[in-house]
């Protein structure tokens, strides 16, 4: 299930909340005061999540939460997505991201091209590209969430989006 909300300081993020009441979203769409232990994050709709624990934006780039309050309407157990399995992710493995274009979440393609321990590089399919405003988002292999967008590079596809996508990992042994 995934939702959007207001960062503190401007601009907005995505939360990716998992079918066991798991959640994730990117560091640096959290401000550091957001990203403390025990601190509630409110969303759309009465959404409520609980950050457990924040890795550094320069380092992991990811902040796990819980749900405390799920979207009413919108019940979890609707909710089947779950973590990838380890090694989900590896250089030729198409993934799927959902990007969010100011107006709804859309899929996108993308091929897996460098792993590190932490993070993933992927090329990105779509001409749209993926922008600054995708962070936070989920990153699929093979139906299930094995990563959050944490940055793009690349060659440029606009003013505001590039060919390059960058992911923290979360298919890694011993995670959560």
């Amino acid at each position: 299930m995934l939702a959007r909300y207001a960062r503190r300081f401007g601009g907005e993020g995505t939360i990716v909340s998992l079918a066991d009441g798991r959640a994730f979203t990117a560091a640096h769409c959290v401000a550091a005061v957001d990203g403390c232990p025990g601190t509630v994050i409110v969303g759309p709709g009465g959404r409520q999540w609980r950050v457990r624990r924040r890795w550094s934006p320069r380092g992991r780039d990811l902040v796990w939460l819980e749900v405390v309050r799920p979207c009413p309407g919108h019940p979890a157990s609707r909710n089947d997505t779950r973590l990838a399995r380890p090694g989900s992710l590896r250089p030729g493995v198409e993934v799927v991201f959902h990007a969010h274009t100011g107006q709804r979440f859309v899929a996108r393609r993308a091929v897996v091209v460098s792993v590190s321990a932490s993070r993933a590089v992927a090329d990105v399919r779509s001409p749209a590209g993926v922008a600054d405003g995708d962070s936070g988002g989920p990153v699929l292999a093979g139906g299930r969430l094995a990563g959050i967008v944490i940055a793009r590079l690349g060659a440029p596809r606009s003013a505001h989006a590039s060919s390059r996508l960058v992911l923290t990992r979360l298919d890694l042994h011993g995670f959560c």
